[in-house]
């Protein structure tokens, strides 16, 4: 700026407050810079460098959170898995000791009611273990069939009655089930040996059809009557004959009972059928009117209404669940292990439903998924469906030695599908903690790359501050000298 020192303009002053501005200016700058920690204010480019950075790192972190969860959930089911081992373990070891001649019968049934706890808690672990209410090792809703019409019970492999090899003696059982006082549900093929005890004159009988054990106490036989064996809420009911002194004693009482349900050498093993009626009065007409959920066991289901307001639900080991209704018309019916199917408007609540036979299937896999990349990959996780149904131990009786001889091909089956799947979700886990590595990896190179680009460097930052308010204050102090220059004009005007 030109040197002028007139009446009008003091260029040395205006001089000296441009400059006092400048270094102002810069001062704050850099004073914006180190208390915020960032240089790229005023920079475009650097700006928009920066954003993306830091969404990226910002994306690693939530991959990495989203891995390590991944990777804490297969954990879970693989520890769960190993539970499962040890008690399919356990049942194993007592099939074995339960196939020895060294052991009674009482024994056996002393084996036989700790398998069924140990099996107990095996269902327990899978209506367990989940995470945040997704079960894992149960799989989703199982699918229901809805069992077709069965006007009356049926059995299949019953042996005709005469005085032929395989035959039922003439003078013991008719051969029939009797329909009117067979209910609930019974399903499957008869797996255990019958059990018979005699006390005085009346008879103790056990018969295992799936995993279901029906008893009973005191029986005196009587021409043309029935014998009824109970297993929960469920009756299975058998025609003596018109005469029945073939069940005079013990050892006579158990062969024409293991005739009569296939358990002797060179028969075909009886297999039974719940009656069943078609959906009416508003029940669902489809299998998928009736919904299982994932905390339901699979197998057959009875349900059944009284036309007093209590529908009833069999379970497959014949113990039953109740549900009330007060009132007609449509609604859901819902039973406390979540099986639950919605009647319509047309139900009458005064009017009785026959039983009605639905199976409900095991669920499908868990699927689950986890992204692991900021580009939208992902990690699939399956959870595999290990309900015993899916793994055949839903029919395990000890009670007996051929059993016990029975069940050990299975035990080890299911064995091995369990160390197989529990392998696999380990895999899994194993390559989840890996790409969680490489995700906190990619976050570290990216926080250094965005400190490159916008951090401020403070060491330098404070130099620049310092000059710069160095200027700023001897801008000031020039000022000042240049303001006394024109205060000395003055005077020399005044003379």
């Amino acid at each position: 700026m030109p040197k002028t020192l007139t009446a009008l303009t003091n260029g040395a002053s205006v001089s000296a407050q441009t400059n006092i501005k400048k270094a102002t200016g810069l001062a704050q700058d850099s004073a914006n810079r180190i208390s915020k920690g960032l240089k790229i204010d005023g920079d475009a480019a650097a700006k928009g460098i920066y954003t993306k950075l830091n969404a990226k790192v910002l994306g690693n972190e939530q991959v990495a959170s989203n891995l390590s969860q991944g990777a804490a959930v297969a954990q879970v089911a693989t520890g769960d898995m190993d539970q499962l081992n040890e008690i399919i373990t356990r049942v194993s070891s007592l099939a074995i000791q339960s196939n020895s001649d060294t052991v009674s019968e009482t024994e056996r049934a002393g084996m036989d009611i700790e398998a069924q706890q140990q099996l107990a808690q095996f269902d327990n672990v899978l209506n367990t273990v989940d995470w945040l209410g997704v079960k894992l090792l149960k799989g989703s809703a199982g699918s229901s069939t809805l069992i077709g019409a069965v006007a009356n019970p049926v059995a299949n492999g019953i042996p005709a009655v005469g005085g032929g090899a395989g035959q039922i003696p003439a003078n013991t059982f008719a051969g029939t089930i009797n329909a009117a006082a067979t209910s609930g549900n019974i399903q499957g093929a008869v797996t255990a040996a019958p059990i018979i005890t005699q006390t005085g004159t009346s008879f103790n009988v056990s018969l295992q059809i799936g995993s279901q054990t029906f008893t009973a106490s005191g029986i005196n036989p009587n021409a043309g009557g029935v014998m009824t064996l109970k297993s929960g809420d469920s009756t299975l009911s058998f025609d003596y004959a018109a005469g029945v002194g073939g069940l005079n004693n013990l050892a006579n009482f158990q062969a024409a009972f293991d005739t009569l349900v296939g358990w002797n050498a060179n028969q075909s093993i009886v297999t039974f059928q719940s009656q069943s009626a078609a959906p009416a009065n508003g029940m669902p007409a489809a299998a998928n009117g009736y919904i299982a959920g994932s905390t339901v066991t699979p197998g057959m289901y009875a349900i059944s209404y009284d036309g007093a307001g209590s529908f009833k639900l069999i379970d497959p080991t014949g113990n039953s669940l109740k549900a009330s209704v007060t009132a007609g018309g449509a609604q859901t019916i819902t039973f406390s292990n979540g099986f639950n199917f919605a009647v319509d408007n047309t139900f009458n609540n005064a009017n009785a439903i026959p039983q009605v036979m639905v199976q409900v299937n095991g669920g499908a896999n868990t699927q689950l998924s986890f992204q692991s990349d900021t580009y939208g990959g992902s990690i699939n996780v399956t959870m595999p469906s290990l309900d015993r149904v899916t793994l055949g131990l839903n029919n395990v009786s000890l009670k007996t030695k051929q059993g016990a001889i029975a069940v050990q091909p299975q035990l080890e089956a299911a064995m091995n599908v369990v160390s197989q799947s529990s392998a696999q979700v380990v895999a899994v886990q194993k390559r989840l903690e890996l790409a969680e590595a490489s995700a906190t990896t990619a976050r570290e190179n990216l926080i250094a790359a965005r400190a490159s680009v916008g951090d401020t460097d403070l060491a330098k930052e404070t130099t620049e501050f310092t000059k710069y308010n160095v200027l700023s204050q001897a801008g000031i102090a020039m000022k000042t000298q240049a303001d006394q220059m024109f205060n000395s004009l003055l005077a020399m005007v005044r003379g």
